[in-house]
């Protein structure tokens, strides 16, 4: 993947958390910070505030990871310390948009939660059995619904699974949910004005790539 697709601006705020299915006030405070009782905090991930701004590709992904640790009880504000010290250290713009490091540095990726007193419920990296370290649950379950591309940096996701054919690609369809370059949202459409079978025969899809649309359209409306 070309680095640049990593800083494309491809969604607002609002579209980018109905995708992630996260509210927008909460993205809105990971990507740009904010004040509370009269303190003011940093963002989460991105390096200064750009409010109003279109949230890039790599924001996105970042954000997907993030969601894995909200219900971690531990405010997510904490963990911008160490994103910030991968970015010093291994010249990574977004950290968590990136595996290499997870592969390749893992010990420094633990090492670096412990220098700047991470909690261990945000860990991204963590002791195993033995002398191992093995990426975190909320980490691997990431994993599960990503493509990485030769680079270790996320290149598409699979939010319904790797089974299915439904991407989130950002050299597709402006990143929206799409089938086979149809996007997700006016298959269901179809399905539900006309039936499933109809549906795959209008956009010449198999049945179960219809059914995986409206599954995923049904699923962020409720």
């Amino acid at each position: 993947m070309d680095i640049s697709v990593l800083d494309r601006p491809l969604y607002t705020t609002a579209d980018a958390a109905r995708i992630l299915d996260i509210p927008p006030t909460t993205l809105a405070w990971w990507l740009d910070g904010g004040v509370r009782r009269g303190r003011a905090y940093a963002p989460v991930l991105r390096e200064e505030p750009r409010p109003n701004s279109l949230v890039t590709w790599a924001e996105f992904v970042e954000a997907r990871l993030l969601r894995g640790y909200r219900k971690a009880g531990v405010p997510l504000q904490n963990i911008r310390p160490f994103i910030a010290r991968v970015r010093e250290r291994l010249g990574i713009p977004y950290p968590l948009a990136h595996y290499r490091p997870f592969i390749d540095h893992r010990q420094l990726v633990y090492d670096l939660q412990r220098d700047v007193d991470l909690d261990e419920r945000l860990y991204l990296v963590r002791p195993g059995d033995g002398d191992q370290l093995q990426l975190a649950p909320p980490v691997e379950e990431f994993l599960e619904v990503v493509e990485l591309d030769e680079d270790m940096v996320v290149a598409r996701m699979r939010p319904l699974g790797k089974q299915s054919e439904l991407a989130i690609d950002p050299e597709v369809r402006f990143g929206q949910p799409q089938i086979r370059g149809i996007r997700a949202e006016v298959i269901a459409e179809t399905a539900d004005a006309e039936g499933e079978v109809a549906a795959a025969e209008a956009w010449d899809l198999p049945i179960g790539d219809v059914r995986d649309a409206v599954r995923w359209q049904h699923r962020r409306a409720s």
